[in-house]
Order: C-alpha cells, then structure tokens, then sequence
C-alpha cells in the first residue's frame, strides 16, 4: 500500500502542478491562445513519443527482470533517446516549413520539444528508482520538479511578452532538476555506452514504442485532427474537458507503475497464472473506474465555470462520452499490464493502431458536423476498440490451462 501510496503522491504532484498551470494560462490567456498554447504542447508531446522510444514502460519491466544488465540496459537508453532527439529536430525543421508556422509559433513547438527531450533524459532515472523500491526517493524528486515547474511557469506567465511560452519554460526548468539528479546519481555513474547494442535495441524496443506512441495518439490525437474543423476558440474549450479527463485518471499510472512489478512477483508462480491475485486487480480496476467517470462528470458539467471560467464551458453531449472514457481507461489498465507482462506487446500495438485508426476515421465523420462533440464521440469509440480486444486477448490468456486458482 506504501509504494501505491508514494507512486500516487508522484503523479499527483505533476497533476497538480499541471493543472495549476493550465488554470492559470486560462486566467492569464484569452480561449484562443490557450488552445493554442495546448495544441503545440500536444504536438510537441507526440514529437516527444519518438525521442522516449518507449523506455519509460520497457524499463519498468527490464529494471526488474534483467538487473544483471542495468549498465547496457541504462547506456544504450541514452544513446538511443539522444539519436532521436536529433532526427526530431529535422522533423520539426520540415513540420514547421510544411505549415508555414510563423516565428511565434515555431518558438513555442521549439521549447517544448526541448521541455520534451530533457524529460526523455531525466526520467530515465523514474523505473530505476521504483525497480529498486525508492517509492519515497522517487515520489521526493517529483515533487521538486513539479514545484520547480509551477513557480517558474508563475514567475514567467507575469511577463506579458512572455506569456505564451511560460509553460513551455517551466517545464524546462523543472525538467532540468531531474535530469541533474540522474546524471549525478550512481545508477548514470555505471551506464555502459556502446553503440554495437543500438540496432538490437532499436528492433527490441520498437513494440514499445509504437505501444507508447498508438497509447497517446488514440488519446490526444483528436486535439490536433479536430483543428481542421474547429477555431483555436474550441481547441481551448475541449483541452478544458480534457485536463478534467487527465485529472479523473491519474491513478492508472500510479497503479500501473507499483503493479507492473508485483504482479510479475506476486501474480504468477511457476510459470502459472494466479487468478485469485487477477481477478481481485479486476474488481478494483473496476469500482475505481466507475466512481471516477461518475466524479468526473459532475465536476465537468457542474464546476467548469467556477474552475476555468464561463469560456471554457461545454455541453454534456461532450462531457458523457468522456466520461465513460474515463472509467474504460481504468478497466484498460489492468488488461494493459498483463499484456505488458506475458510479452503480447504486439497485440498491443495491434490494439492501440486499431484504436488511432477508429479515432482518425470518426473524427473526420463526425468533426465537421459536430465540432467538439464529434471529437469526444470519436475518442469513445476509440476507447471501445482498444478495450475490447485487450479484453479479448487478456481473457484468452487468463483461459490458459496452466493457469492456477489460489485463494
């Protein structure tokens, strides 16, 4: 309960600090550019998805299972992020030529990208440190970043001039606390660097990172596909909607990140699955679930204008379907970790690349007509397909003949 306890305070720590952050870009900036501030932010994420490459969940699991090869595993990790760090810098050079982006614009993505790189390096540290058992070591350092984040972003957001890109420069900042902690702790001290584990670690690591990539798009890509049917004035609307989104699930990664080590511990013995341990995740993944659409509902449809302002209010057309999303992304949790764990990272790549491409399909049948509430059915839908072959396959795996009842 201690480790849920300290992964719960980390995460809440940077939702907090995030929140903060877009309250007060909302107060500081008119709806238009807060869409815009999130929509380049949201860009930059996914340019971001390309630089971790997937590390972030593949070392949870080899920090764990191949302690024997940390200093490889750390090593080739850097090079890895660091090589892609590069070949994002040529694509956002061709993004930002291919949109004609204005100067304004290209400085915002550029930051952010940067705020993205330097989180790539830092939280390397993140795994290792929760693989060891540092909950509370982790849990402290996150907590000074996400401090250091929101005071700069404060500090900043004062400048009129620099309004715009206070949260791209905070997250710089706080970003930058972490990756100093890393590069001095002992775990970068050992890393080994050779670059003859770069081509077996690219192919390796591929699932995990189309499974980091197809897990983001299916979920914020919607963001950026509805701009082509909506204003900047809407973008800011639904980006509102969905930091109470962001809000209602921040447990899953918490529970995904103590879980994903205990249960390859405690939910499997002898090769053999433990369904007593699977089916207690289950029922909690769902009570979880269901008490966090149902708060995430009201507070979105009742506490918008009080939180953001009348501005950023929006109808419950768009607020159910999120709001089922959310309790899907709970039950999604536990089927995700056991696919992480019995190696079908390919049938979740399947999965996430079935749900990008109902997300993308309904959009553009659904976003013209209907705007932002076109783009929440669209990301419900996406959700509907993911769950239901991670569903499917999770079954099919607690089927298993080996599997073993213990009560």
């Amino acid at each position: 309960m201690g480790k849920i306890l300290y992964s719960a305070i980390t995460i809440l720590s940077r939702l907090v600090s995030g929140l903060f952050i877009f309250y007060f870009l909302a107060i500081y900036l008119r709806v238009e550019d807060f869409g815009r501030v999130t929509y380049f932010f949201t860009v930059a994420v996914i340019i971001g998805l390309l630089i971790d490459y997937g590390y972030n969940l593949k070392l949870s699991r080899d920090a764990v299972s191949k302690k024997g090869s940390l200093p490889e595993l750390i090593g080739t990790a850097l090079l890895v992020k660091s090589i892609n760090a590069l070949l994002s810098l040529l694509f956002l050079v061709l993004l930002s030529s291919y949109f004609s982006l204005d100067n304004t614009e290209i400085l915002l993505l550029f930051l952010f990208v940067l705020s993205q790189f330097i989180q790539s390096l830092g939280f390397t540290l993140y795994p290792l440190l929760r693989a060891d058992g540092h909950f509370k070591k982790e849990s402290k350092l996150a907590i000074i970043n996400n401090l250091t984040v929101f005071f700069a972003f404060i500090v900043i957001v004062q400048f009129e001039a620099l309004s715009l890109y206070a949260m791209a420069i905070g997250f710089i900042c706080g970003r930058s606390v972490v990756l100093i902690a890393f590069l001095k702790s002992e775990y970068f001290k050992v890393a080994l660097f050779n670059i003859k584990f770069l081509k077996k670690e690219y192919t390796l690591c591929f699932s995990f990172f189309c499974h980091a990539a197809v897990g983001y798009l299916y979920f914020n890509l919607d963001t950026v596909l509805i701009r082509d049917f909506v204003s900047f004035a809407e973008v800011g609307k639904y980006q509102g909607a969905m930091k109470f989104v962001l809000a209602a699930t921040f447990m899953g990664e918490a529970i995904t990140n103590v879980y994903v080590p205990k249960m390859i511990c405690e939910g499997f013995k002898d090769n053999r699955i433990i369904l007593s341990f699977h089916f207690r995740v289950i029922r909690q993944m769902i009570v979880i679930g269901l008490l966090a659409g149902a708060g995430f509902f009201l507070i979105a449809l009742y506490g918008t204008e009080i939180i953001l302002g009348s501005d950023y209010i929006v109808s419950w057309v768009v607020i159910l379907p999120l709001a089922i999303v959310v309790f899907l992304r709970y039950v999604g949790v536990y089927f995700g970790m056991l696919l992480t764990i019995v190696n079908k990272q390919t049938t979740r790549v399947i999965a996430g690349v079935a749900a990008l491409a109902s997300l993308i399909i309904s959009v553009q049948l659904f976003g013209k007509d209907y705007g932002i509430a076109g783009a929440a059915l669209a990301s419900l839908i996406a959700h509907i397909t993911i769950i239901s072959i991670y569903v499917y396959s999770g079954v099919k795996e607690l089927r298993r003949t080996d599997a073993l009842q213990i009560n």
